[in-house]
């Protein structure tokens, strides 16, 4: 044979080998997932025939487990959900009726799976052993959440009837965040939730909600309830030197669920708020006025100046962070050792930015004060400590973007600045 038949008969070989060893490999990869597989589905009827013989379905709870068999290892998830409704699939049951059987879907993967595989499945539905529900009487259900949608265990739970009538015991949410009142007397209830060191949306330590409990099915509340994170607002940060800053001045800290002034003192205010994952951002005072973001932009001589809020700063829970809270500085001269009280009052330019006037008391002291203060229009007085009503004309310099007119003795602050590119 010459050098030609050599080379074909060798590509023949090669060709025939690929082929077998690709049917070998196919073959051994098919055995290994059937066998596999089959491993699964004894996993998943283990993982049903578990939750059938629990013997208290309240602590038949979602799980996900690993298990290692000859070397493979399997990842079992078990999902719950209590059914009331069987049109409505929401948390805890709410469905809008009593509770009538608990849903129980397990799903089993492994590793080296083929893409082609698909996972194995098992579902089933339990019914209650003992009887959970009275025909006379009505069931409450709770449902608590974190700040990231996943359930809030831990949290106490109690129902106060509304006018006459009996408070059933107080219970704790599960590992999934709900809770069960069973066997309610029908009324109206009002459902309190409370954990140290929690808050809901509203920055409330304690959540309520008003519930009617009606003959032969349930009612439902739902919250958002998380531990709370430490927000430091630090004041007039904008400024080169430490201002007055009124022990009065409110922060009003703005997130994806709206706005909430808080008080406090001093030119750092810690306050515990609920962690939001958007986070917050902040300004001071609580008229429309005092945020940025509400002032129309400005045209001046082809630049255009524009308010925006502080870039938002997140904490995860039972974390903390620091917001830098820019204010409008002004400097006002004041002389005399006697009516150098100051007070700052609101002058509005509608009703609408600030419907209601805001006064800052500033303590006696005389010379150059840098003052800070929410941004918006201002009047100044001076004064005692008990009548600050003569109106300041002079010696006002603002030291942020501003005006002050001595006519009328108003005082500008304005947020508006050259974005950034």
């Amino acid at each position: 044979m010459g050098l030609p038949e050599v080379l074909v008969a060798m590509f023949v070989f090669a060709l025939v080998s690929v082929g077998l060893l690709h049917t070998i490999l196919s073959v051994m990869t098919t055995t290994r997932d059937a066998r596999a597989r089959q491993v699964a589905l004894n996993l998943a009827a283990q993982a049903i025939d578990d939750a059938r013989f629990r013997d208290d379905l309240f602590n038949l709870l979602d799980s996900t487990t690993v298990v290692d068999v000859a070397g493979e290892e399997y990842t079992v998830r078990v999902d719950t959900e209590w059914v009331s409704d069987p049109t409505v699939d929401l948390a805890c049951g709410a469905g809008g009726g009593v509770l009538r059987y608990k849903r129980v879907n397990v799903e089993v993967t492994w590793n080296n799976m083929r893409p082609v595989t698909e996972p194995v499945r098992a579902d089933t539905v339990i019914n209650p052993d003992s009887r959970l529900n009275d025909p006379a009487k009505g069931t409450i259900l709770v449902s608590v959440v974190r700040g990231d949608g996943s359930g809030s265990p831990g949290v106490t739970v109690s129902a106060t009837p509304i006018g006459a009538g009996v408070a059933p015991p107080s219970v704790v949410t599960d590992a999934e965040g709900c809770a069960y009142m069973l066997q309610v007397t029908p009324g109206d209830y009002r459902i309190q939730i409370s954990r140290a060191g929690y808050v809901d949306v509203d920055q409330r330590a304690t959540a309520s909600k008003d519930v009617t409990v009606v003959q032969g099915s349930a009612a439902s509340a739902t919250f958002q309830y998380d531990r709370s994170a430490s927000f430091t607002a630090r004041l007039a940060t904008n400024s080169p030197t430490p201002p007055e800053v009124s022990a009065n001045m409110p922060v009003t800290f703005v997130s994806t669920y709206g706005r909430v002034p808080m008080t406090g003192s001093g030119p750092n205010r810690v306050h515990a708020l609920h962690p939001f994952a958007s986070g917050y951002t902040a300004y001071a005072g609580t008229c429309t006025a005092a945020d940025p973001s509400t002032w129309e932009p400005r045209d001046d001589a082809g630049t255009t100046f524009v308010g925006v809020l502080p870039e938002p700063v997140g904490a995860a829970p039972g974390g903390s962070a620091s917001l830098d809270v820019p204010m409008g500085l002004v400097q006002v001269t004041v002389t005399g050792a006697t009516n150098s009280y100051l007070r700052f009052e609101s002058s509005p330019v509608d009703d609408d930015r600030c419907p209601t006037k805001v006064v800052y008391d500033f303590g006696n002291a005389t010379g150059t004060r840098t003052i800070a203060l929410p941004y918006g229009e201002w009047r100044i007085f001076r004064g005692t400590n008990t009548n600050r009503t003569t109106p300041v004309t002079t010696g006002v310099v603002p030291l942020t973007l501003g005006t002050f007119d001595p006519i009328t003795g108003i005082l500008t602050l304005d947020p508006r600045e050259v974005p950034e590119p």
